[in-house]
């Protein structure tokens, strides 16, 4: 193989290895919210967590109760299955104080506030 053909290959090479590495560090982590619930109450009390609008942000709820998990003012919704954590992963486009509550029984596990 001729010079003329490695040099522009390599470099190639070097540019095609760096693309998924500044594309990860392009994508900013989820703020992390994790709410653990024992017999429906929410351990701690009720969490009241504040995050930046336009951040994503990550919910994680671990409960042993409940139906349904539901973010007000977003409308999200989640089913609870045993043994399974519930996740809602969402942007926060909408400023303003948001109720997070276990239903059935209707239980406030944490305000969600967005600034």
């Amino acid at each position: 193989m001729s010079i003329r053909l490695v040099a522009p290959t390599v470099a190639l090479l070097a540019v095609l290895a760096l693309v998924p590495v500044a594309a990860q560090a392009t994508t900013p982590k989820p703020v992390l919210i994790t709410i653990t619930a024992k017999k429906g109450r929410p351990v701690g009390g009720v969490a009241r967590p504040t995050v930046k609008k336009g951040k994503m942000v990550k919910i994680v709820v671990r409960t042993d109760a409940g139906r349904q998990v539901h973010l007000h003012g977003y409308d999200i919704e989640k089913t609870v299955v045993a043994g399974k954590p519930v996740v809602f992963l969402f942007r926060a486009k909408i400023a303003g104080r948001f109720d997070l509550e276990l239903h059935h029984p209707d239980i406030l596990l944490a305000e969600l506030t967005v600034k």
